[in-house]
Parts: structure tokens; sequence; C-alpha cells
């Protein structure tokens, strides 16, 4: 197996961990339990349609990859498979529609007929140089900060409200919502073609990844962070009410 030689570590398949408070059986997993991977042998459809059963199977994968303590190392690995028309693989296209749920989760691409794996989303884990003691590796913030409790529920619902406002405005701006682009995509898509100026860019960016860490991550943001959160989204509003965004005219086309 390609995971073998990366972490140049046994692994142990098929084995049983908990993850929130579940049981759950994981593909391949090392000795100390610190390395986890979960591993799928889907494809396109031979007509290039979407799997929607895969793509939620994927989906759940990763949510249980998340559900691993801090410190956890997460992977997903994904088979190789190509659209047929779009050239886009299985794995770009489902990091592309969740990049936002993936958190620390490690996304990599393994050929059909073997050899190495690819890194589609994420970092690869560094490999042991001591022959003993592995290298630490660096979680990203929201996993491994501010969670010795979880984020109050009117907190996460009030950061769910700028987000749908920003949607809204997205929508506003694309004419119709795009539900197969991640938000961040839309953003950047949307400044790079000059819809949206930089700082409206910054301003929705943190939006985003405030509400992110509290809502997908269990990030408990400090007051400020909410509070930069929430100005954020009063700018944003600002900037699309004077550019003829309205709450009930959302489609409308700004001037």
């Amino acid at each position: 197996m390609a995971l073998h030689s990366l972490l140049d570590r046994p692994i142990d398949v098929e084995v049983s961990l908990l993850t929130d408070g579940r049981s759950h059986f994981f593909d391949l997993v090392t000795r100390d339990r610190d390395v986890v991977a979960e591993s799928k042998a889907f494809s396109w459809t031979a007509t290039g349609n979407v799997p929607s059963a895969k793509i939620s199977t994927l989906r759940e994968a990763v949510t249980y990859l998340r559900g691993l303590p801090n410190g956890t190392t997460r992977y997903l690995i994904i088979k190789r498979s190509t659209h047929p028309r779009k050239k886009e693989t299985l794995a770009e296209y489902f990091v592309r529609l969740n990049e936002e749920m993936l958190g620390a989760v490690n996304v990599l691409e393994l050929p059909e007929e073997g050899g190495e794996l690819r890194n589609v989303h994420g970092l690869l884990a560094p490999r042991r140089e001591d022959g003993g003691q592995r290298e630490r590796t660096q979680s990203p913030p929201a996993e491994s900060h501010g969670r010795s409790s979880s984020p109050p529920a009117d907190t996460v619902a009030e950061l769910n409200t700028f987000r749908t406002q920003l949607l809204r405005i997205l929508d506003w701006l694309d004419g119709a919502a795009m539900s197969e682009e991640s938000i961040a995509r839309r953003i950047s898509r949307l400044y790079y073609s000059g819809r949206i100026p930089r700082v409206t860019a910054s301003l929705m960016h943190t939006v985003r990844e405030v509400r992110n860490a509290a809502e997908h991550d269990g990030y408990r943001p400090t007051a400020h962070e909410v509070s930069a959160a929430r100005s954020a989204a009063a700018g944003i509003r600002e900037w699309a009410e004077k550019n003829g965004w309205r709450e009930t005219k959302q489609l409308s086309q700004p001037s």
C-alpha cells in the first residue's frame, strides 16, 4: 500500500477507534494510532454523471475522520478516476464541492494501477527521520486551538446568519445560486473578475472563516473574533446596498 511508503511506519488495517464517542472501523491506522486513513476505490459513472451515493459516503468518511482526537493526522485516500469529458478527477471534484468541511483532513489520490500518491488537499505528514520518535506534525489552528469548550449556540446561530446574508449577496452578484462551487472559490472568482473589491473580499473571507471554525470545528471564538465577524458582515452589507442590493431583490444585478 502506498501509504506505507509515505509514512515508513507499520500500519494496521480495519481498526476500531472512537470518533465523537462512537466506534468506527477505519481502513488504515498506524500502530501508535496517531495517523488514520480511510481509503475509497470510487469512480465516475460510465456516462460521467455524479455518483451521488459515493459522494455521500466520502462526506461520511470525512465526518468520521474529523471526529478523531486532536493531534491525529487524517487522510482520505480516493482512487484516481478522471471524468470522461471534463478531465476533472473524482477527488478534485469532491474537494472542490466540500472544501469547507474538510478541516484537517488531507485528501490524497491513488492511481488505479498503484504508485505515487498525489496530494489534492491539505498537508502531507513528514517522514520520521530518527528511527524512533516521530516528527511532530503541525495541525491547522482550527483543529488544535480554542476547543476547551464548544461555542455557545447563540454565537453559532449569529455566525450562520452572517453566512446566510453572504450567500444571498453572492447569489445576487452571480444572478443565481451556484451550488457546485464553494463559498471561498466564489469569492475569489468574483474578486479576480473585478466584481468585488479587495477589502470586501477580505471581509467575506473573515465571515466564512469564523463561521466555519465555530460550526464545523467546534472552535469557541473570542468576543473580539465574533465582533470582527459582526463588523465584517455589516461592512459587506453596506457595500452591497450601496451597489443596489436589497434583501427582497437578491437577484437584481449590481449597477
